[in-house]
């Protein structure tokens, strides 16, 4: 499942001290979809981001270019709305801890700007929903809920307050989204209104750190290691794939990762397909017929960022650096 560092740290942080602490991308099928990811179609280009530099590829020639570098820390949640790029910047703060802040950039590098603290921002009717965060009296940094504010980082609104929220996604204006009781570790999927009103629990035991997708009014998540959907009106989940690692939906089929490899399944007929011969991949973002894979060689200490077509040709190596 797609998950960041501070996100690692955090939840861990969390069960040891009994505290309630806790990857964009818009759907080519139109449906109104917004969660993270980390890369990003728009037009010819594929964004994608290495620790605090962002990247583009071009779709058609494979020629990658730096949009943005030297930002330090690590960036991930991209999405792109009229030519600025939207994102998490995980900056390590005082005592080697990540202190993640909202940022924007243009497509072309210039007029970088920070937003507010927090992350996975999501940009749905020209604004953006995003987790809150704030240090407490002791420097600790904590969740304070879902806000909402304008994409120039101005009229913060609280939707929904709770330091329990980990993960979400705005799908049809609604809200849904993954509280944790990290005590025991159970998640639960709940909705509620873009105003955060009507809360409703959809289902419980599922994975408090899954990824959560929309994709034709439903919604798709992890229990126990096995993909499972439901309907955005339902309260009753069904198996989609066992032993399978959700990380993605377009065109009409699913992508996961299981025993370390890429694979695809098609929804209509369940047929599954091995993309790549690549193994050790933790991470696959899909945007229309394009998609980067992101895996390990020599012994999980080199990172690497492949771009391929979603069968798996045309593939080129973007980036291989050492990760820790």
């Amino acid at each position: 499942m797609k998950q960041n560092k501070f996100l690692s740290i955090l939840i861990s942080f969390s069960i040891v001290f009994i505290l309630a602490f806790t990857s964009i991308s818009q759907a080519a099928e139109s449906t109104g979809y917004s969660g993270p990811s980390s890369s990003i179609k728009s037009g010819d280009y594929m964004y994608y981001s290495v620790y605090g530099d962002i990247y583009k590829v071009n779709v058609n020639t494979r020629k990658t270019s730096l949009v943005k570098n030297n930002q330090g820390g690590e960036i991930y949640n991209l999405t792109i709305k009229d030519g600025w790029i939207y994102y998490t910047l995980d900056k390590e703060g005082y005592g080697g801890c990540y202190d993640p802040y909202i940022y924007k950039v243009r497509t072309n590098g210039k007029d970088c700007k920070s937003l507010k603290r927090g992350y996975n921002p999501v940009v749905y009717n020209n604004k953006i929903y995003y987790i809150k965060l704030k240090s407490d009296p002791y420097g600790d940094l904590g969740i304070v809920g879902i806000y909402r504010m304008s994409l120039s980082g101005n009229s913060d609104t609280c939707i929904k307050k709770s330091s329990e929220i980990s993960k979400f996604l705005v799908y049809k204006s609604n809200i849904y989204y993954i509280t944790c009781d990290y005590l025991y570790g159970n998640g639960y999927l709940k909705r509620t209104s873009l105003s955060g009103s009507s809360t409703k629990t959809m289902t419980s035991s599922i994975d408090s750190d899954s990824d959560l997708q929309a994709y034709y009014d439903y919604i798709y998540f992890n229990v126990n290691g096995n993909i499972y959907k439901i309907k955005t009106t339902s309260t009753t989940k069904y198996k989609v794939k066992s032993n399978a690692d959700l990380q993605d939906l377009s065109n009409g089929y699913v992508y996961y990762i299981s025993s370390n490899k890429a694979y695809k399944m098609k929804l209509s007929t369940k047929s599954t397909t091995r993309i790549t011969s690549k193994t050790s991949v933790n991470d696959i973002s899909v945007s229309g017929s394009y998609m980067i894979l992101t895996y390990f060689t020599n012994s999980m200490n080199n990172t690497n960022k492949y771009f391929c077509t979603t069968s798996g040709k045309n593939g080129k190596l973007l980036k291989s650096y050492y990760s820790e």
